[in-house]
């Protein structure tokens, strides 16, 4: 296995040095959490013995929308896309494809549903589709859910087969490639997804309060009008969260979602003028956040 784009613990917890000071002692431990299950499907991975180049965390920018996969290897006519979770909890799929998480109490199991990682797969290898599409690229796409903690089960009750744990990856891995030699083809693959991949850099987004308010905070000075506006501007942030893959409260906390509605911004002028919102702001939400205020005019 070929890295070109490696997984390096210190250097991903390198990157969130910015983070620690917003972040609550359980979103920080989550954080690590994920960090150690993706590091535990990188050592299974770069200890296979393929003729494949691995990538790791590549985000892109596609047709104004964005992709992110935490891994992608790519052989000769096929990429495979791999999605780490790393939950302590055991993994029920029920036969009609949704995803629940079962939690092991004293004196019961609770079932709790959660986010379908199925399902962002899927989204994510139709986002990659289209990227190759955009460059003349054919060639097959793959994903899998890897499941990144040998505690965890998956109770499989649908036809889905593509939801792994990750001792499965190198059963899996030979099932899905050969061992020729990379192609051209297969370097070039490699090659465009460094060129245009899309690292996010927390330390050049100044927005991080010492104290920030996370989603424990309730407004007290809007009325029913403006609380649906509200919900209006905090539905903003939630789009640029899944689309981008940036914690909301780096995006604006809910305070200052607040201050927005109070303000009522319907200009470039007025929206830098609201505390905690500047030019940097204004280039990666405002138009949109001032059309919300333009509409209810």
């Amino acid at each position: 296995m070929k890295c070109v784009k490696e997984f390096n613990l210190n250097k991903e917890l390198d990157k969130y040095k910015y983070q620690c000071k917003s972040m609550t002692d359980r979103q920080l431990k989550l954080k690590m959490y994920g960090l150690i299950g993706e590091e535990r499907v990188n050592y299974e991975l770069i200890h296979i013995e393929k003729n494949l180049i691995m990538l790791y965390n590549v985000r892109l920018k596609i047709n104004n929308d964005a992709f992110q996969a935490d891994f992608i290897l790519i052989g000769n006519n096929k990429v495979i896309l791999l999605e780490v979770k790393n939950l302590m909890d055991n993994i029920h799929i029920t036969k009609n494809g949704s995803v629940e998480r079962i939690i092991h109490r004293k004196d019961r199991d609770e079932i709790c549903g959660m986010y379908n990682p199925i399902m962002q797969m899927n989204k994510q290898i139709k986002k990659l589709e289209t990227y190759f599409l955009n460059h003349n690229i054919s060639v097959e796409i793959k994903g899998y859910v890897v499941m990144a903690n040998e505690k965890s089960i998956i109770i499989n009750d649908s036809e889905i087969n593509n939801v792994i744990m990750y001792y499965d990856l190198k059963r899996i891995i030979n099932e899905e490639f050969n061992n020729e030699e990379p192609s051209n083809k297969t370097y070039e693959i490699s090659e465009l997804l460094c060129k245009d991949n899309d690292e996010y850099d927390f330390s050049k987004y100044n927005f991080i309060q010492n104290n920030m308010l996370y989603h424990t905070y309730t407004p007290k000075k809007l009325n029913h009008n403006d609380y649906i506006l509200y919900c209006k501007v905090l539905e903003i942030r939630n789009e640029i969260h899944k689309n981008n893959n940036i914690p909301t409260h780096y995006i604006f906390n809910n305070r200052d979602a607040e201050r927005l509605v109070l303000a009522k911004p319907c200009s470039k002028e007025e929206f830098i003028k609201v505390p905690g919102f500047k030019e940097k702001r204004y280039q990666l939400f405002g138009k949109e956040i001032i059309n919300i205020f333009k509409n209810n005019q």
